[in-house]
């Protein structure tokens, strides 16, 4: 409820109308401690608008006055003048009778005119000044209603204080309670995975959770602290509300009663026939009109607000944890065993990466990182059960399927060792020992010995299979200045691509024969090794473009600096001329008044 009424005291949106073309509309009535007040002063502007249509009425009423006075009068000297020229004998009663019917309307229609006069001196300009005076405007708005508005806003001010207060409250409890149930959710899912490092991430989480949980505590115990506040200040703003309220309907009782009195004046103007329907007709009006009572119209109206029933104080709301929120792991107590491995490219040309596998029955998982003791950022999924062999190879796991060769290397043959044991008992094959793969050890010895950094750089590598670049110099090139580590990467350059040379001719010369009369055989080793060239050729120029690039950016910085130390000499000087002058116009001023 506190947060309810928070919104409703923040809201500066209307009222929708409860009423309409004078009939009440088949919608619950509006709940007067959030939004009902406002239709108090808009009350204000209704009775402004009914003297305004009382208004027109009567001049309308006037006008149809003065329309059958006017048809009277013209009916009257018309037939007074065809009945003088009728060839009747004067004096006679025939004469005198005809005469009546023309003098009879002749007297209807003066009756008719003093009916217009009444209407429109009397009672239009009645109404017309009761509206000038009693709902006069300010800047467009009525004042009274401006004064019944300030009148509620100060009595809600108090409370609306109270409910922002129990809405921060309430948030900060539900935050504080979320954070301790994430931190427990963690802490539940770190169980599942063994490394190295579990101990002590484990020892930190349980020391956030201890601070969080005193946290929530604290966040609890203040929400109880303002909702006893709230609860104690509800009786005060209650009874300020309908002091404001009680004001607002005896002011509106007095208009109730001036259009009660506009209305009777009316009828008693306009009740001047002798004639029994319209005397029926009248009475009927008289009768219509005394039965409008202020009190049945202000119970109706405080009903209809919402005004009856007492205002509700907030409750506190037991917090709960979202059902609703995915679950990232499982929870059901299992462990499963986890290892840093480098993971190589089944070619040459593919790239390396460093992961963290996870051994999952027959799967074998692989993240990008381990936040907390959980991995995170899942890459991919080797299937053992497709495995047709596990080999190993000192530091290096080879896991050969149908389709592909997985090359998995670790810093340590012992855990490389260990893990081979491991996946071949999980698929029920044994390990076989095989020599190391020369461009796998290379690979992963560049990304052991590189900075654990560019992570997310390669994730679309690892959605296709890691078909990236591993010796390439335009991902993993680095600008420095100095010429020693510059010239060391133009020879290694050139070391890599005189030995993929080679290594192309030696393979070359064992698996290709030269036909006579053709030129030297080509294969695809040859291709490699020339793919390989052209890629260290383009990590060196790129190298050498961002090192000019370099130069000339400090060739820039050197010349601005120069600037700016000139423009600093500039201002020392002319500031010394500045002073030199106002000195020498101080000594001139002091030797004439000497």
């Amino acid at each position: 409820m506190a947060e309810e009424h928070a919104e409703a005291a923040e809201s500066s949106a209307k009222p929708s109308k409860s009423r309409k073309h004078g009939k009440e509309q088949d919608q619950p009535p509006p709940d007067f401690w959030e939004d009902g007040w406002r239709h108090v002063p808009k009350r204000i502007e209704v009775h402004a608008e009914l003297l305004e249509e009382l208004a027109k009425m009567a001049g309308e009423r006037a006008a149809l006055e003065r329309k059958i006075a006017k048809e009277l009068s013209k009916f009257s000297k018309r037939w007074e003048e065809r009945f003088q020229k009728a060839e009747l004998p004067e004096g006679s009663s025939l004469l005198q009778a005809c005469m009546a019917v023309p003098t009879q309307a002749a007297q209807e229609s003066a009756v008719h005119t003093e009916l217009q006069t009444a209407l429109e001196s009397k009672l239009k300009q009645s109404i017309t000044e009761t509206r000038k005076t009693a709902y006069a405007r300010s800047f467009g708005k009525f004042k009274k209603a401006k004064e019944n508005i300030k009148g509620f806003e100060a009595a809600r001010k108090p409370w609306v204080k109270v409910v922002v207060d129990v809405k921060k409250s309430a948030n900060t409890y539900r935050q504080k309670k979320e954070d301790l149930h994430e931190l427990h959710h963690t802490r539940e899912l770190a169980k599942t995975v063994q490394s190295d490092s579990s101990e002590t991430d484990m020892r930190k989480l349980n020391e956030k959770i201890a601070k969080a949980e005193a946290a929530a505590q604290k966040a609890e115990d203040a929400y109880h602290t303002k909702i006893q506040a709230a609860t104690t200040a509800v009786a005060q703003y209650e009874a300020a509300m309908r002091d404001q309220l009680k004001t607002c309907q005896s002011e509106e009782a007095e208009r109730i009663e001036y259009v009660k009195q506009v209305l009777l004046e009316y009828a008693s103007v306009i009740t001047v026939s002798n004639h029994q329907a319209l005397g029926q007709s009248f009475s009927a009006m008289n009768s219509t009109v005394q039965s409008a009572q202020a009190a049945g119209d202000l119970a109706k109206f405080e009903t209809s607000i919402g005004a009856v029933e007492s205002p509700k104080a907030p409750v506190f709301v037991e917090w709960a944890p979202n059902q609703d929120a995915p679950v990232l792991g499982s929870t059901d107590g299992k462990s499963f065993p986890g290892h840093w491995f480098v993971k190589a490219g089944e070619t040459k040309s593919s790239r390396a990466h460093k992961r963290f596998f996870v051994l999952k029955g027959t799967d074998l998982e692989y993240y990008q990182t381990v936040k907390m003791g959980v991995p995170t950022k899942k890459r991919g999924t080797i299937p053992l059960h497709e495995a047709t062999a596990i080999q190993l190879a000192e530091k290096q796991i080879n896991i050969v399927t149908n389709k592909r060769t997985w090359h998995l290397t670790s810093k340590k043959p012992e855990d490389a060792a260990r893990w081979a044991d491991m996946l071949a008992d999980a698929v029920g094959l044994s390990v076989t020992t095989v020599q190391p793969d020369d461009h796998v050890v290379a690979a992963a010895a560049a990304v052991l010995a590189a900075p654990a950094a560019h992570d997310d750089d390669d994730v679309a590598d690892d959605e296709h299979g890691d078909a990236g670049d591993v010796a390439g110099g335009e991902a993993s090139s680095v600008v420095t200045d100095d010429a020693a580590v510059a010239a060391a990467a133009v020879a290694g350059t050139a070391a890599v691509a005189a030995g993929a040379v080679v290594a192309a001719d030696a393979v070359g010369d064992s698996n290709a024969t030269e036909p006579e009369g053709t030129g030297p055989a080509y294969g695809p080793e040859h291709h490699a090794a020339a793919v390989t060239i052209q890629r260290h050729a383009r990590g060196y120029i790129a190298r050498k473009n961002i090192e000019k690039e370099n130069k000339a950016a400090t060739k820039i910085q050197h010349a601005y600096r120069a600037h700016i130390k000139t423009l600093h000499a500039a201002a020392v000087v002319v500031q010394a001329a500045v002073r030199g002058h106002l000195l020498r116009s101080q000594m001139r001023k002091s030797s004439v008044f000497a």
